[in-house]
């Protein structure tokens, strides 16, 4: 069964996001669930906002190029 590409990204991006804090999906879970929820809430932000940022250049890309191959 083929993976969702953008959760495989966004999967990423939270991983991306926790090293930068020095933490890894493992080291989280060992923080008060207090610190865990608010961290994990910012990583999911940060994945959001990248994953919108990687939509965005790629629609530019496709209004640049003629559109998708679909049309």
């Amino acid at each position: 069964m083929m993976q969702d590409p953008q959760a495989h990204l966004a999967r990423m991006y939270v991983e991306e996001f926790l090293r930068s804090k020095g933490l890894t999906a493992a080291t989280v879970h060992d923080l008060p669930p207090e610190t865990t929820h608010q961290i994990m809430v910012e990583a999911s932000t940060y994945a959001a906002l990248k994953l919108a940022e990687v939509e965005d250049k790629s629609q530019v890309s496709q209004e640049l190029h003629g559109g998708s191959q679909a049309d």
